[in-house]
């Protein structure tokens, strides 16, 4: 697996200076390695200890490869049972002990909910959940998920050794609301950082005859994959179209494998892609019709560094990334995305302008440095800064 952001992230961790032993609590390791891992290794670099707890589905080795150690945890996903949950979270509360950590980050739902126990018993540790979006759960529906994870929300944002990092401003006004959040350990941080000297767009690699008209996204129906497929169909004369992703079997609305094999001549499926810098500088409009309650989308913010021209949902964490900068779709009409989608293909220039100005956004709001400097910052103990050499 590529990952373009580590030797950035290894120079600007270099500027601290930490002995710290610190711990990130995330769904899967491939998670890890596509979203956390820069912020690991600028953690690293400064001098402290990395240990990931995840897990493990084929990645484990490639985490202990960047001198990180792996522990292997299942968390389950939104259909686990409260007899599965209550054993996660007792294996969390048991792990996080031993390790005995100074920061633990706990990335995403299922780690900040059944993770935060242990704040109860390790008062000196800074417990930081990071918020990357209301996520299915907090969604709005009154399921038995969206109770549990409200109710411990709730109660961990009580312990003062417990803090949160936000990627939207509307998030955290909601947690705050709901009392899931208090404001004095509360930032907001908008995404995970990328180095866009490295994301940047590569003209050459692309065919003006024939655009490519991406969608890069785990496969389930909030993802917008069947507003896709309707553009694709529409459109299959006109351009390529290429679909990156695999299958979240822990969604209940999840694409099945099946389902796969009847795109065959209507999009070409890449399945998961290890090469997501590559994949989008051949890459010439990226859809991302997605209805998931999302934070500030990674893929948007990959794109956009590219230069590639975005056609997306008109929600707040898409035009966190790229302001203005896209053409955005209110809702999922099929014909407004066929539309949309017609427009940017018929005119190359649009695409240009679109991608020029994406791409000035994201470099001014999620430099890599920015990011790293922050999360370090919030990370508190103990990462202080080097004198310059």
């Amino acid at each position: 697996m590529r990952l373009p952001d580590l030797a950035r992230a290894s120079e600007i961790g270099a500027r601290f200076g930490t002995r710290a032993s610190i711990a990130f609590v995330v769904n899967t390791d491939r998670f890890f390695l596509t979203h956390r891992a820069s912020w690991a290794r600028a953690i690293s670099a400064a001098g402290g200890s990395v240990t990931v707890i995840a897990a493990d589905t084929g990645f484990a080795d490639r985490i202990r490869e960047l001198g990180f150690e792996f522990i292997p945890v299942e968390m389950g996903r939104e259909s686990v049972s409260p007899l599965r949950a209550s054993q996660v979270a007792w294996r969390l509360f048991q792990t996080l002990n031993k390790g005995a950590y100074d920061t633990v980050f706990l990335v995403a739902t299922a780690a900040y909910t059944l993770g935060w126990f242990a704040s109860l018993t390790m008062p000196s540790t800074r417990f930081i959940r990071v918020i990357t979006g209301a996520g299915r759960a907090l969604d709005g529906r009154s399921t038995l998920a969206s109770l549990i994870v409200g109710s411990q929300l709730r109660f961990s944002a009580r312990r003062r050794n417990v803090y949160s990092i936000f990627q939207l401003e509307q998030d955290l006004d909601r947690f705050l609301t709901r009392k899931m959040a208090v404001e004095p350990r509360s930032s907001v941080i908008p995404g995970t950082g990328i180095d866009t000297r490295l994301w940047n767009p590569a003209p050459a690699q692309r065919d003006p005859s024939r655009p490519q008209i991406l969608f890069a996204s785990r496969l389930f129906a909030e993802k917008g994959i069947g507003t896709y497929l309707a553009v694709a169909r529409a459109l299959a004369d006109k351009a390529e179209f290429l679909v990156a992703g695999a299958p979240d079997l822990g969604v209940s609305t999840s694409v099945r494998p099946e389902d796969i094999a009847e795109w065959t001549g209507v999009v070409t499926y890449l399945g998961q892609s290890d090469d997501m810098l590559g994949l989008l500088q051949s890459a010439d409009v990226l859809l991302f019709p997605s209805t998931h309650p999302e934070g500030t989308p990674r893929v948007l913010i990959e794109a956009a560094a590219c230069g590639v021209a975005i056609v997306a949902n008109d929600q707040p964490g898409s035009r966190a990334v790229v302001g203005d900068s896209a053409i955005f779709i209110d809702g999922v009409d099929e014909d407004d995305w066929i539309r949309a989608t017609h427009e940017v293909l018929e005119h190359r220039e649009l695409r240009h302008s679109l991608g020029r100005s994406a791409r000035q956004y994201v470099v001014e709001h999620f430099d890599l440095a920015q990011t790293l400097t922050s999360v370090l910052e919030i990370a508190g103990v103990p990462l202080a800064r080097k004198a310059p050499q």
